[in-house]
């Protein structure tokens, strides 16, 4: 297995954005040309519940 480049996942329609939010909470997301994303967080140091879901129709 080999990793790719941005570049590469860019010119495949994923890009990576990933944020940290003033609470200290951390967002990685994958997002594709469709719009569509997968976003893994990560909660602060002093901790707080995240609910998983999805959007069936936007």
């Amino acid at each position: 297995m080999k990793s790719m480049s941005a570049e590469q996942e860019e010119s495949l329609g994923i890009k990576a954005v990933h944020h940290e939010m003033d609470n200290g909470e951390k967002r990685f997301r994958l997002v594709g040309s469709d719009g569509s994303s997968y976003i893994r967080t990560e909660s602060a140091a002093d901790g707080a519940w995240q609910n998983s879901h999805f959007h069936e129709r936007m």
